[in-house]
């Protein structure tokens, strides 16, 4: 098992002002406010404004991290943001997020792989800093769902506007770090956002592959690690709808109850669910420091993985 000179030292989140309900939905595609909460788990969602972008939620979650961690922004080295919504196609939203918190010291990019993003971006920020070129980074997932959703069909219901951050630094104390990422070609189309237009899903399909691919991921690390699912501590996953959650934690042979979830007040908030979750599970004192952390997730692409991470 494979051990990194990287801590995660701060973590951070953001949520806009704006709260909407499962009723004020269902006013806009004229369906039954409950399904919301019956087939997904989702009662409310938050909202970003017009004028607030992904950029600007970002900022927020970052500057929570780096309050967090007891750093300032012209500390970090390395900025990297995983999100499907950013502010504009050039220059990336990462570089704009560098210039609103003043980080001057920084190389930043963008990654996209849509919900999985926070998973592929904390993968390359550990890979990146083990060549010891960086000894602090910054990983964000942000995004605006509601910006290319339909409201007037169904699934209107399944997103929300949110993000989240991690601090990491090198420290001499080494610390577990495996990760587990693929690509499912085969449901390349299952979630899909044509340019200019909202995004379009095949639920049943997404369902499926992101169970199998997740299972799958997670049984190929366990092995490889040498580790039953009794030495994780919590799960940190991504927040799909909870029968999803509950079928993984199944197949996977992890209890339920070790399942950290709040998409019944955020609904999913595509790349920023895990640093929110992780970052409101540390706030909430349930984390302590040597604990065995997964993460796991599954995306557009289909994009999908599992990281072990020790606290």
């Amino acid at each position: 098992m494979r051990s990194y000179n990287m801590h995660i030292v701060g973590t951070g989140s953001y949520l806009p002002k704006k709260i909407v309900t499962n009723y004020q939905v269902s006013q806009l595609n004229n369906t039954d406010p409950q399904w919301a909460l019956e087939k997904i788990g989702i009662r409310t969602r938050f909202i970003s404004e017009d004028n607030e972008y992904t950029s600007d939620i970002a900022v927020g979650a970052v500057n929570s991290a780096l309050d967090s961690a007891g750093m300032k922004a012209k500390d970090l080295e390395l900025l990297i943001l995983a999100t499907a919504t950013p502010d504009m196609q050039a220059p990336s939203t990462a570089s704009i997020v560098q210039k609103k918190i003043g980080a001057l010291n920084c190389v930043s990019f963008d990654i996209s792989a849509a919900c999985s993003g926070f998973l592929y971006a904390l993968s390359i920020a550990y890979s990146l800093m083990e060549t010891g070129n960086y000894l602090r980074g910054a990983v964000v997932g942000a995004d605006r769902f509601s910006t290319i959703t339909d409201w007037t069909k169904k699934d209107s219901y399944f997103f929300g506007d949110g993000a989240g951050a991690v601090i990491l630094s090198r420290s001499p104390e080494k610390k577990i770090f495996e990760f587990n990422l693929k690509n499912d070609p085969k449901g390349v189309y299952n979630f899909s956002v044509p340019f200019g237009k909202a995004f379009q899903m095949d639920g049943k399909k997404v369902y499926e592959c992101a169970l199998a691919l997740v299972t799958q991921e997670a049984s190929t690390l366990f092995k490889r690690c040498h580790i039953v699912p009794e030495y994780i501590d919590h799960v940190i996953p991504h927040q799909p709808s909870v029968h999803l959650l509950a079928d993984i934690a199944e197949s996977i042979s992890i209890p339920f109850n070790k399942f950290h979830t709040n998409m019944d007040r955020l609904a999913n908030t595509a790349g920023a669910t895990i640093p929110i979750v992780l970052d409101e599970a540390l706030r909430s004192g349930y984390i302590f420091r040597g604990q065995k952390l997964l993460f796991l997730a599954a995306g557009a692409g289909m994009t999908g993985g599992v990281i072990l991470a020790e606290y």
